[in-house]
């Protein structure tokens, strides 16, 4: 019985550890020096956006001579220093905004939900100012930022909306990879894509791969199956990392950006 009771109470204490110290679990950021210089292309610019909370967000903004803009949300483990693997794939395509959350490279800020999408409306206020309309954005959301994203495309009324490897909510990856922790129970992030996505209007676009071991592909097609205009490719031999690296997403980003007004 007493060893019972001890395993009952070092259980109870890897569920507190585990509540505590979720974000570290959740979220791995790539600090940036303030100082660091991205070296940009002469029509890139770094820019610093203020929320109305009072961080101040990071990003890249790339002008292209096209009538379309990507803003891209990018996954947990990432940050600006990627910008050109992202402008690489979606530059032929639009003009590009990549941001990175609070508490992420240079941005300000410590990790929240409502803090994530607050980052994601000022880098839409910015397209705004600069010159952008909203039928003229794209947003897009790899992973973490899928449900920025959606987000996004649930409050506004938007000119495409583009998912790659997306899950139908935080706490079901949580019930995947760690279901003895109780993700249900005790995440404090819940990115509730799937129960979002029936009111979402803007035409989709979703890429997963089949061998994807972090999001099983299973949650995109619950997306792609809830959203009411949804295009859904998904990529036999791709995983989590490298779906942007097979011919089909090129020729369906294409084919999905050419198709919009």
């Amino acid at each position: 019985m007493k060893f019972v009771l001890v395993l009952i109470l070092i259980y109870v204490l890897i569920l507190t550890v585990t509540y505590c110290y979720q974000e570290k679990l959740l979220f791995f950021p790539q600090a940036i020096d303030a100082n660091y210089n991205y070296n940009l292309p002469g029509n890139a610019t770094e820019v610093f956006l203020k929320t109305p909370d009072g961080e101040t967000i990071n990003g890249i903004f790339i002008r292209q001579n096209k009538p379309k803009v990507i803003v891209y949300f990018h996954g947990n483990g990432t940050s600006l220093l990627s910008w050109q693997r992202i402008a690489d794939a979606l530059l032929p395509h639009a003009s590009l905004l990549i941001v990175d959350y609070r508490g992420y490279g240079k941005s300000s800020g410590n990790f929240s939900e409502n803090g994530f999408y607050t980052d994601a409306e000022t880098a839409i206020a910015f397209l705004l100012k600069e010159g952008f309309n909203m039928q003229q954005i794209i947003v897009y959301g790899r992973s973490l930022g899928s449900g920025i994203a959606i987000e996004m495309a649930v409050r506004h009324t938007l000119g495409g909306l583009i998912l790659e490897s997306p899950y139908t909510s935080v706490v079901d990856v949580g019930k995947k990879q760690h279901p003895y922790l109780l993700p249900a129970l005790l995440l404090k992030y819940r990115f509730y894509s799937l129960n979002k996505a029936p009111a979402i209007k803007t035409p989709a676009l979703i890429f997963h791969g089949e061998k994807d071991a972090t999001i099983p592909v299973a949650q995109g097609r619950k997306i792609a199956a809830a959203l009411p205009q949804c295009k859904l490719i998904t990529i036999p031999d791709a995983d989590h990392a490298n779906v942007p690296a097979f011919e089909i997403y090129q020729q369906s980003l294409a084919a999905f950006l050419n198709q919009l007004p």
